[in-house]
């Protein structure tokens, strides 16, 4: 068992880490947040250097790391932009429309996937129903051009995957969640997955997938992606679009017998059942994973496929397309039955899987097969009384004790990360009164590493980590689950709220990396500061959110979207007096939704449907003005000052003025006011007399003014340093 190097439980500093950390400081710029990024990370701002009074805390970075989505807290696709990084900086492109010409009426829009090029993207619009939000049902899937225009891929589908440059969709009805009742005259409804083709047509190319698969056409299919649950990393779509993994339904009846569910590989129009069986009886079958070229499929199964599984439990097998041959992985394990399979995981170059198992006893253990080997036991918990499930590699919905965040592998399988909450070995665990779907956060390699991330020095577990990002946000379907390894799995991201390093100082969430056996903070870790992770790149790179000013040049406080790149920095933005010609005019604001189009204005696609016009709300915004030379004068001498609030929604407004003592920020003086939209609100601050009393002892206080709106998600904040001034003739103060 090895550990990560940190603090103890009790928040003790260790000599160790004090030493390295000793020998790795940079000075950092006033005001600047002083996390120490390992060797080979850089800080590059990703959202614009002044945000125009928006957060953006909605964001995505595609694999490669080059390309990325930025966005604003609300359902207003008119809030997210494709940004892309060039040699001077992360370029976005902000006055883009991102919504199809009736979208605005819709309850809510979002983004659903995005070229590798970030020229075309995915737009899905959902449509709430009169019975309420849980008959909320996806209604219009449009392709967006990079010249403006639009074509409908349908409605009433979901998006499930494409093509690097999406002119090639897999997408599938959206049952489930919906009376598939609603939409009779589905083309090719009887298997319910379909492909969308950009034939140069208005509408596209709309054809069935498994149509040649008569238990497909009985009983319909979905792509197994677990109905947008993200159990599993591998959406089930190859990338060039032209092989798909199809999971019949269940609960179908062929002449009063019920089916159960089967896998099926579609290829170029050809469907190939994988888990039929040797011989009745007949049983359902569970997608785990597969190779990315989906020429290796892994998925789970009680019948007996091969003549020599005879222990009547469920197996792991790998389907290869070369032979379409089926192989057994699990049966050194289970055969005997003395071993229970649980949970599986796969890589995704189809070489290594990893499994759980439980004994009759409750003993839990995790392995590891790498190719034609013998499976390789790389732990176990062995006490009987646990009531948590150890190594949970899926999170399923089914699972009574989720540890909220599905296991992933590098590439090659060499690296497992994943998340329990369970003691293992006398370390880790969860804290009483944390998150219920907290874990701690685990890596395992296949030579028989384990190491608890997440937990201090002597074990015990933080509070609350999380290993990947929220769902949810910009993507849909089942290119949304955030990652958090890189591919050589040498960089592990996570995030918790306890401090695990001396420099994490704020009580708050914040982002941590482990690099070669180090873990470090990597976000700011100061008071009134936080971040939370996003995903990374097959690379290493970090694209995360956070109101820390991380580069010195950084000096708006509004949320924004970071990453720490592998090999990164971008030279600073120019500043006014060097900006030449369209550098001189700053970046470009968030754009308001626009003012919805004319209700009866129709989307015709192969699956439209009518819908009436709702607008969006506007989006709440709040800025708050630089309190001047003039300002800090006076609040150095003890008077009062002003500073401007302003918003485009009414609401109530609370300032307060915060000094700090040490690492605890005391408040100065605090009030509430009512704001009106559109209209300036002057605001008065001042110092007390302990702040001025302190000013006055140690010649300098660092302050900060919060300004925070009811509907605004993060305060507004103006940060400074007085200094104290020279008496004059007359006694004064200036």
């Amino acid at each position: 068992m090895k550990l990560a190097i940190g603090r103890s439980g009790a928040g003790r500093p260790l000599g160790l880490r004090a030493l390295l950390a000793a020998a790795s400081i940079a000075v950092a710029a006033p005001g600047v947040a002083q996390a120490q990024l390992p060797d080979g990370l850089a800080y590059e701002l990703v959202s614009n250097p002044q945000s125009g009074g928006y957060d953006f805390n909605r964001a995505r970075l595609l694999p490669e790391g080059d390309t990325a989505l930025v966005g604003t807290n609300l359902n207003d696709v008119n809030g997210v932009f494709p940004a892309v990084r060039t040699p001077s900086g992360w370029q976005q492109q902000g006055r883009r429309r991102l919504a199809p010409p009736n979208g605005t009426p819709l309850v809510a829009a979002g983004v659903a996937d995005l070229s590798a090029d970030a020229s075309r993207l995915v737009v899905s619009a959902v449509r709430g129903d009169a019975a309420g939000p849980s008959e909320m049902v996806t209604d219009q899937l449009a392709v967006g051009d990079a010249d403006g225009s639009w074509r409908v891929v349908g409605s009433g589908v979901a998006y499930v995957d494409g093509t690097p440059d999406l002119r090639r969709l897999v997408v599938q009805a959206f049952w489930g969640q919906s009376d598939d009742r609603r939409y009779p005259d589905l083309p090719g409804r009887e298997t319910g997955v379909y492909l969308w083709q950009d034939d140069g047509s208005p509408d596209g190319d709309v054809s069935a997938i498994g149509t040649d698969a008569p238990r497909v056409l009985t009983c319909g299919a979905a792509v197994p992606d677990e109905a947008g649950q993200r159990a599993m990393e591998q959406s089930g779509v190859a990338p060039g679009a032209r092989t798909v993994v199809l999971s019949s339904r269940a609960g179908c009846d062929d002449d009063g017998t019920p089916l159960p569910p089967h896998l099926f590989r579609w290829h170029d129009g050809t469907t190939t059942d994988l888990t039929a069986p040797l011989a009745a009886p007949d049983g359902p079958s569970t997608f785990v994973g597969a190779s990315t070229d989906l020429d290796a499929i892994f998925f789970t199964t009680a019948l007996a496929l091969d003549a020599g599984d005879a222990n009547g439990a469920a197996d792991l097998y790998r389907w290869d397309a070369a032979t379409g041959a089926r192989t057994r992985l699990t049966g050194d394990v289970t055969d005997g039955g003395e071993q229970t399979l649980q949970s599986a995981v796969a890589s995704a170059d189809g070489s290594t899987v990893w499994f759980s198992t439980r004994d009759a006893d409750g003993v839990e253990s995790l392995w590891v097969r790498r190719g034609d080997a013998e499976p390789l036991l790389v732990a176990s918990v062995t006490e009987p009384t646990l009531s948590q499930r150890a190594f949970d590699l899926t999170s399923d919905a089914t699972g009574a004790n989720l540890s909220g965040f599905p296991a992933q592998t590098t590439r090659d399988g060499a690296t497992l990360v994943f998340a329990s909450k369970t003691v293992i070995d006398g370390i880790g665990g969860s804290l009483q009164g944390q998150r219920p779907d907290a874990g701690q956060v685990w890596r395992a390699t296949a030579d028989g590493e384990l190491d608890c991330l997440s937990c201090f020095a002597d074990g015990a577990p933080a509070a609350s980590p999380v290993a990947g990002g929220v769902f949810g946000g910009l993507f849909g379907g089942s290119k949304e689950m955030p990652r958090v390894v890189s591919d050589d799995g040498r960089w592990i991201y996570f995030q918790t709220e306890s401090a695990l390093e001396d420099d994490d100082l704020n009580d708050a969430l914040d982002v941590y990396v482990w690099h070669d056996g180090v873990r470090s903070l990597l976000s700011g870790g100061e008071p009134g500061l936080n971040a939370e992770l996003v995903n990374v790149s097959t690379r290493g790179d970090a694209m995360f959110t956070s109101n820390a000013l991380l580069l010195p040049w950084v000096e708006d406080d509004h949320v924004k979207v970071w990453v720490a790149r592998v090999g990164g920095g971008l030279p600073a933005p120019p500043t006014p007096s060097d900006c030449v010609g369209d550098a001189c005019q700053g970046p470009p604001a968030p754009p308001r939704a626009p003012a919805p189009e004319s209700a009866t204005e129709e989307l015709d696609g192969p699956f439209d449907v009518d819908d009436e016009a709702r607008p969006f709300p506007p989006t709440p915004s709040l800025t708050v003005g630089a309190l001047s030379r003039t300002a800090r004068l006076k609040l150095a001498r003890g008077g009062a000052a002003t500073v401007t609030a302003r918003s485009n929604t009414s609401g109530r407004v609370t300032v307060a003025t915060r000094w700090k003592v040490g690492r605890r920020w005391r408040t100065a003086s605090s009030s509430s006011h009512r704001i009106r939209a559109g209209r300036a609100l002057r605001l008065t601050v001042r110092l007390s007399s302990a702040a001025r009393a302190r000013l006055a002892r140690r010649g300098a206080l660092r302050v900060r003014i919060e300004v925070a709106h009811g509907q605004v998600a993060a305060p507004r904040r103006l940060a400074f340093v007085l200094k104290r001034q020279a008496p004059t003739r007359r006694g004064a103060h200036v």
